[in-house]
């Protein structure tokens, strides 16, 4: 899990993160990655700024580990 603090955000740092674990994904052979975001979380709009596509959700309702529905975001390496 990647967090930064909000004093943190909107600098870089969050993308130069990514961009690092991608590159490492790249190097071990990885030709696809996932990450996943809260719908109720504004990350998935900087996914989507990164190249990051809409696959799919999770729901957890009506169970112990109820939560806002989860996003799953694929980046395909070209």
């Amino acid at each position: 899990m990647i967090y930064l603090e909000e004093s943190y955000r909107g600098k870089g740092f969050g993308r130069q993160a990514i961009q690092f674990w991608e590159h490492e994904m790249r190097g071990l052979g990885y030709q696809m990655i996932m990450t996943s975001t809260q719908v109720d979380e504004g990350a998935q709009h900087f996914y989507r700024k990164i190249g990051y596509k809409d696959r799919g959700s999770l729901f957890l309702d009506n169970t112990p580990f109820e939560q806002p529905q989860e996003m799953l975001m694929l980046k395909i390496f070209k």
